[in-house]
């Protein structure tokens, strides 16, 4: 109930804001400044590929990931992985279950 979308970490710059992120939300395509936004949880929304390249970097900081891109999962080494990695840092690996 009382979450703010901080930041939003976009593959592609736009001309326009999108509609989900007011004036605070810091919305880049740069990891980086992603990263030293203040955010508690990262959604993840961009795809399996995402998951493979930026997962370990939010967990390791200490941060909760929400994945909706379950598929990358059937790589059980990946999931062992980010389980662990998630377990060491103090992390939440959370996996979205059911339609999105």
């Amino acid at each position: 109930p009382n979450a703010v979308l901080a930041a939003a970490l976009v593959q592609r710059p736009r001309p326009e804001r999108p509609a989900c992120c007011d004036s605070t939300c810091l919305v880049t395509t740069d990891l980086e400044a992603f990263m030293d936004t203040d955010w508690n949880i990262c959604v993840e929304a961009a795809g399996q590929p995402w998951i493979r390249e930026n997962a370990h970097r939010v967990l390791a900081a200490g941060r909760d990931l929400l994945v909706t891109s379950v598929g990358a999962f059937t790589d059980d080494a990946l999931h062992a992985d980010l389980a662990a990695l998630a377990a060491r840092s103090g992390a939440r690996l959370l996996i979205a279950a059911g339609a999105m």
